[in-house]
């Protein structure tokens, strides 16, 4: 769906409004046809501060199994 919000839809550097373009006619020698569709989206940010306490609970849960595991085979 070329219509959406942020795309911009060119066919031989003419702009394309909703989706549909149709041309007629003979072609008699080579021709170039230029499409471009283009979307300009923001990326997103923040997905670091999104995820990373669970990284952190994730990451602690094995330095604890790792100490404790440790300590526990040492003992033996």
């Amino acid at each position: 769906d070329c219509s959406g919000e942020g795309y911009v839809t060119k066919i031989d550097n003419e702009k394309v409004e909703d989706g549909n373009y149709t041309s007629t006619g003979n072609l008699n020698a080579d021709k170039t046809i230029v499409y471009e569709n283009i979307r300009n989206a923001s990326t997103p940010t923040g997905v670091v501060l999104n995820i990373a306490p669970y990284i952190a609970m994730v990451a602690l849960a094995g330095v604890l199994a790792f100490v404790f595991l440790r300590r526990r085979h040492n003992n033996f």
